[in-house]
């Protein structure tokens, strides 16, 4: 039997959706770190929004251009699941190609 290999890469709407959530997280701590220092929850709302805004945008990129970069990526035997530890959504067809 013929072992076939699947690439997997992240998607568009992967990437934005686990940079919203991790800015929620950072924006959050930055405010609650900066109304300790500053005792002013305005000054530490504005700061923690606007640092995290620009975060936002340089983690984004970021994280696009590694989803480029192939290093760090294997093929995975699909033949063998013990191997293969990405659960793909039920609802889409990830069926592999026909091997000739």
């Amino acid at each position: 039997m013929e072992q076939q290999s699947v690439k997997i890469k992240e998607t568009f709407k992967r990437t934005v959706v686990k940079t919203l959530i991790w800015r929620v997280i950072a924006i959050a701590s930055t405010i609650i770190l900066a109304g300790i220092l500053y005792n002013d929850l305005q000054k530490a709302a504005t700061l923690g929004i606007a640092d995290n805004l620009i975060k936002l945008v340089i983690h984004f990129v970021f994280e696009r251009i590694w989803s480029k970069i192939l290093w760090g990526f294997e093929e995975v035997d699909v033949v063998s699941k013990k191997e293969f530890s990405v659960e793909l959504p039920k609802e889409k067809n990830y069926s592999s190609p026909e091997v000739n």
